[in-house]
């Protein structure tokens, strides 16, 4: 078995294990008013889920074309499409959902709390 392939299980497990140690307060979420355009909770859920296999998959291909350890800083820890793009234009073109999706929920995320100006963040 090939790296590419461990590191594409590891990160898929990984993100997998985050929603498992930090669960969401779907009552809690229920209350808020939020934008009619907002996705179903399932919706977002399986964006999520694609977007996860789309992340790993990029970090298999980087992985596998130059090796994770010989890309830079800014790569490891930001993961963006403009950092990818040397490593791999293949790899890069995956993470583009994930740029989209992030503004679409950033944008989502700051008008909710526009719509409710006195919640509190539930850690």
């Amino acid at each position: 078995m090939s790296l590419a392939i461990v590191v594409f299980i590891i990160v898929v497990l990984s993100f997998s294990l985050s929603g498992l140690l930090f669960p969401i307060d779907r009552q809690w979420y229920r209350t808020l008013k939020k934008p009619s355009w907002t996705p179903s909770g399932k919706v977002i859920g399986m964006i999520w889920a694609v977007l996860y296999v789309l992340i790993a998959l990029s970090l298999a291909i980087v992985e596998y074309k130059v090796g994770l350890k010989n890309t830079s800083i800014v790569y490891i820890a930001l993961l963006i499409f403009f950092a990818t793009l040397p490593y791999s234009t293949l790899a890069a073109l995956l993470l583009i959902p994930y740029v989209l999706w992030s503004v679409i929920a950033t944008y989502l995320a700051w008008t909710i709390s526009r719509y409710n100006p006195s919640y509190n963040v539930r850690v």
